[in-house]
């Protein structure tokens, strides 16, 4: 399945219960971090693994979402 902004993410996850999420940092609306912090804050969702998969490749995102509990942080070329 595939989200084409934060909120339509958490709405997918939701309905779909994945065994894993690959998460963008760069979103159109809500970013990856809110939608990190919003998929954390909810009981249902708040140990599903979630790798983000960004360009943004600076140190500052890296920490940010590793304290929110990603998995894996992957940076694209």
């Amino acid at each position: 399945m595939q989200a084409v902004d934060g909120l339509n993410a958490l709405e997918v996850i939701a309905d779909a219960k994945p065994d894993v999420v690959l998460l963008d940092i760069a979103m159109p609306g809500m970013d990856g971090l809110e939608t990190l912090r919003r998929l954390k804050d909810q009981p249902a969702s708040s140990s599903l693994p979630v790798i983000t998969v960004t360009a943004q490749g600076d140190r500052q995102n890296m920490v940010k979402v590793v304290q929110l509990g990603v998995r894996d942080y992957v940076t694209k070329l």
